[in-house]
């Protein structure tokens, strides 16, 4: 579980300070599929990235699975970051001199797990083990995306934090890209937080939440 209290970011940009996210309290079971809609600038990427801990928060406290992120070591926040959150950008981030195969190894490697059988099965079941030998140049955005998405996956994380993840995708790509993280909240029971500022995408929601000037509130989800 995910649990974020009373959270506040704040930024000097030498005139003032800037708000960006306000006193926000937040908890997420395993296995839920949330998303986050806001206007641009509004804190959700901010908010995001605090979830991840790879910012911290002004004031508050972030806590996954009962450990509180800042009350440990650099070190162990890092481990608990590599281990326990699996990131998704818009622009996938992949390694452009690797391929597809090499960005796998080079995780696997880094977290020296020998373990093969959960890479072959997001490969096959993400429809990418086709892609394992070619380069991210030679291959299209959406299956770049779904390569980012095994990749996030890769080490069974606690965790996906997605940030506008279906934005360079054509509205079919986009739609299959948001059941698969539906799909993975199901199968694997891995939360999944998206943002996104495209409304078409929230029908596989679990839960809806909305920021507008760095406050959070939560909204109704339509019952079809």
């Amino acid at each position: 579980m995910l649990k974020i209290k009373n959270i506040s970011k704040s930024y000097d940009d030498g005139r003032s300070d800037i708000l960006a996210v306000d006193n926000i309290s937040l908890e997420l079971e395993d296995g839920t599929f949330a998303a986050i809609v806001g206007p641009s600038g509004s804190g959700k990427s901010t908010l995001l990235t605090i979830m991840g801990a790879l910012q911290k928060p002004s004031e508050g406290k972030i806590e996954l699975d009962g450990v509180e992120l800042y009350d440990v070591s650099e070190k162990e926040r890092s481990n608990i970051r590599f281990k326990k959150l699996g990131f998704v950008l818009q622009a996938s981030n992949l390694i452009p001199y690797l391929t597809v195969e090499e960005q796998f190894e080079l995780k696997l490697k880094k977290s020296k797990n020998k373990d093969k059988s959960h890479y072959e099965y997001l490969l096959n079941n993400l429809e990418i083990a086709h892609l394992v030998k070619k380069y991210p140049d030679e291959i299209s955005g959406g299956e770049r995306q779904r390569v980012a998405i095994a990749l996030s996956l890769v080490l069974k994380p606690n965790i996906i934090l997605a940030d506008e993840p279906t934005a360079s995708l054509d509205t079919e790509k986009s739609y299959k890209v948001v059941q698969m993280l539906k799909e993975i909240t199901e199968t694997m029971n891995t939360t999944v937080v998206m943002v996104t500022h495209d409304t078409r995408m929230l029908d596989s929601c679990d839960r809806i939440f909305e920021i507008v000037d760095g406050k959070l509130k939560e909204k109704k989800q339509l019952v079809n």
